[in-house]
């Protein structure tokens, strides 16, 4: 059958390339003509003293988010470990070093809960920091949200415990564990209906803690202001997830691949990347070394510049599903544009990470976040690389028809997902976790070694094992075709067995000098999180004081 590529496919791979040229030399001229007006800059920023953790008191609120970073972080260490055994699977597709661990986690199981995991903990994440950034932001905690704080803690536990031990029982074909309510979903959205309602309901709830809590704040600040920008910025994250829910297991294919992409790419590559953006904005304020007004402009060049790529950009996602070739030169040009914001960003990153040195020059005390910032400066990094490069390499039709599904969409996907979401989880953790943590146990070389594990593991992983391979199967797919491409004779030739026995000192780096170290970490939150001041009420200016300089004499004075 003559099944080869489109010209409407070739045409558009070719003019999205000349946008993606374009655009980025037209953002190289904006940004050379007025670089002194946007972005991270502190030519208004005051001179500071940095509070120290012992110095700043935290809510019992704040205090609870212990109990989500050290779940998170075991979260992180399962995801990782069967992560791993999946992959031991393609390199050793008979045993597990001898065992047959197949037949306790088939590979579709250990793929499944990997794919679900790096959901959950990055999503908690963002929920567990969040909560513990509201009461900086409105200088106060009502009485008894530490309660609702637990409610939401067992929620999260109780449908990520009940996921996964439903999609085991289902994959294991359990008679019960099948139907509407408790079979696997589509794809990345693979937990059973009951439990999507129910995580869904979880991040309402969420929201209702975040309005509580800064309700008192928002009654008196103007719609377009930072705490505004907080709240609207979370409340898409509930808003956007529970799009999922119009596609279920009897859906049409072109449909449920509308709606579920809206959960993949919309909620996690727009959504969340926004309340990524002002939950940073608003750090960097806190802790003075940014104007709020400089912070809110970052905020709204984020939203233009990711809402004009990925909005539409989505349409990518939608090239198998049956749609009209004008969503395919849709995607194809808008996910081309995509790379463009990235780049910027990708340049922003140092001048993010140059404004922290320069304040903490100015500052009479130590900078307690260094780890943090590094995570979030890895964030950039990996944005730009995991999400633009690899991104793009996948999302031009001509090569999309030829590589959906091989070593390159995990490439794409691992760069992006860990090296974004990841590392701004633990980002977003450590900086919770040093004002949890007294400041004689902080384990400040744990946090450096986590730092650099992680982010050497992930890059010896894509390097070493990812990008090679996926390299390897786009030239078979299309020299000898996709199918031979992506059959068990290819995978299993002993070129491509030694990449994937190749990425196994990545895995060891990352599992044992990152992921531990981390968990050890959240560990000595939750074991001093009730030590320290607590409080309700908050000042302004909590976590920094401002230097004023002492006026000069207006001459001299006669004696």
């Amino acid at each position: 059958m003559d099944n080869g590529p489109t010209a409407d496919l070739v045409v558009w791979s070719v003019l999205s390339l000349i946008v993606l040229l374009a655009g980025t030399g037209a953002l190289f001229a904006v940004y050379g003509r007025w670089s002194a007006s946007i972005g991270w800059h502190s030519a208004e920023a005051p001179a500071i003293s940095f509070k120290q953790p012992g110095e700043v008191a935290l809510t019992p609120g704040q205090r609870a988010t212990a109990w989500f970073f050290f779940t998170i972080a075991g979260l992180f260490v399962v995801q990782a470990l069967v992560g791993a055994a999946a992959e031991h699977y393609r390199a050793d597709t008979l045993s597990f070093f001898g065992l047959d661990l197949a037949r306790l986690l088939p590979y579709n199981l250990a793929r499944t809960w990997h794919v679900q995991l790096s959901l959950f903990w990055t999503a908690a994440g963002f929920l567990a920091a969040g909560i513990f950034l509201t009461p900086f932001i409105a200088g106060r905690e009502p009485k008894k949200q530490s309660v609702l704080i637990y409610v939401l803690f067992g929620a999260v536990v109780l449908v990520v415990v009940g996921s996964l031990l439903s999609e085991a029982l289902s994959i294991h074909g359990v008679s019960w564990a099948k139907g509407p309510i408790f079979a696997q979903q589509w794809e990345y959205i693979d937990l059973p209906r009951v439990w999507q309602a129910l995580l869904t309901l979880g991040l309402f709830i969420w929201i209702a803690i975040i309005y509580r809590g800064m309700r008192s704040r928002l009654k008196g600040e103007s719609k377009g202001n930072m705490p505004w920008m907080f709240f609207f910025s979370a409340l898409a994250i509930p808003g956007f997830y529970a799009v999922g829910m119009l596609a279920n297991t009897g859906t049409h294919l072109s449909v449920a691949d509308f709606w579920r992409f809206w959960v993949v790419h919309l909620w996690v590559e727009d959504f969340l990347e926004l309340f990524t953006t002002v939950m940073v904005a608003y750090i960097f304020v806190m802790l003075g070394v940014v104007r709020e007004r400089i912070a809110l402009g970052i905020i709204f060049l984020d939203v233009i510049l990711y809402s004009v790529g990925g909005v539409i950009g989505t349409m990518h996602h939608l090239y198998f599903s049956g749609t009209p070739v004008e969503h395919m030169a849709l995607g194809a040009f808008f996910s081309a544009g995509e790379v463009i914001p990235l780049t910027f960003l990708t340049i922003e990153a140092w001048s993010f990470l140059q404004l922290g040195a320069r304040q903490e020059k100015r500052s009479s005390g130590p900078f307690p976040h260094r780890w943090a910032v590094m995570f979030l400066v890895a964030v950039g990094f990996w944005n730009f690389l995991g999400a633009g490069v690899f991104g793009f390499l996948i999302n031009l039709p001509i090569v999309s028809y030829y590589e959906i599904g091989t070593a390159l969409t995990a490439n794409h996907a691992h760069a992006s997902m860990m090296g974004v979401y990841g590392m701004l989880a633990v980002g977003l953790a450590l900086f919770a976790l040093r004002y949890i943590i007294p400041a004689d146990k902080w384990p400040e070389r744990l946090a450096k070694l986590c730092f650099w594990s992680l982010n050497l593991g992930l890059a010896w992983m894509v390097f070493a094992t990812l990008l090679p391979l996926g390299i390897i199967q786009l030239y078979a797919s299309v020299n000898e075709g996709y199918f031979e491409a992506r059959s068990i004779n290819f995978l299993t030739t002993p070129g491509n067995r030694l990449l994937e026995w190749a990425r196994m000192p990545g895995d060891l780096v990352f599992i044992i000098g990152g992921c531990l170290p981390f968990l050890w970490i959240t560990w000595q939150g939750l074991r001093h999180f009730r030590k320290g001041t607590t409080t309700y009420e908050l000042p302004q200016d909590v976590l920094f004081t401002e230097k004023h300089p002492v006026a000069a004499s207006a001459g001299p004075t006669d004696v």
